[in-house]
């Protein structure tokens, strides 16, 4: 919503604000899932219009589950949301549960590659597993005088490549602070 605003008049601080009771209904009814197929639920996001209020989410599901299984687990998420706000669009991504496991040298190799390019280098990999997913931080050091632009570009370019070498589900961030070791 902020930046379709922001498309529309130019340059400008949007602020959307959805109640923090209207969350904490959400988040109480979606804990009081107890579904074997579900493994996590992130990247919750209420979105509030004057006509109609989204609900989006990841849903970590068992790797070896069947659609079909699935699909009685998020009618079950859909429905308990649906209580809360009875008209609510739900939008659901569904994730496989996954780990990073083994794969940190390769995520270390692929991000230096994309590092070095740019005249960056790597610092710490940072990997936390919580409930069926990797939560990742990858730490980037980048010349000076680049341009935010063309860092947040990098790091993009960096969450690319982590995506080829390890499929999802994983939460990354990439942080990129100054080089100043190169000076």
């Amino acid at each position: 919503m902020e930046s379709a605003i922001r498309r529309e008049v130019g340059p400008s601080i949007v602020m959307v604000h959805v109640e923090p009771e209207l969350r904490e209904k959400v988040e109480r009814a979606l804990a009081g899932i107890k579904n074997p197929l579900i493994m996590n639920i992130h990247e919750l996001n209420i979105m509030k219009s004057q006509n109609s209020v989204v609900v989006s989410m990841h849903v970590v599901v068992r790797s070896d589950a069947k659609l079909g299984d699935v699909n009685k687990a998020i009618n079950e998420v859909e429905g308990r949301i649906r209580q809360v706000i009875p008209n609510a669009m739900v939008w659901i991504h569904l994730e496989p549960d996954k780990r990073v496991g083994g794969n940190i040298d390769e995520i270390r190799r692929a991000v230096n590659a994309v590092c070095s390019k740019y005249g960056g280098r790597i610092g710490d990999i940072n990997v936390i597993d919580i409930e069926g997913i990797s939560a990742m931080r990858i730490l980037v050091y980048l010349p000076q005088n680049m341009s935010i632009t063309e860092a947040h570009n990098i790091a993009t370019e960096i969450e690319g490549e982590v995506a080829k070498v390890y499929s999802m589900p994983y939460h990354v961030v990439v942080s990129v602070l100054p080089d100043t070791k190169s000076l």
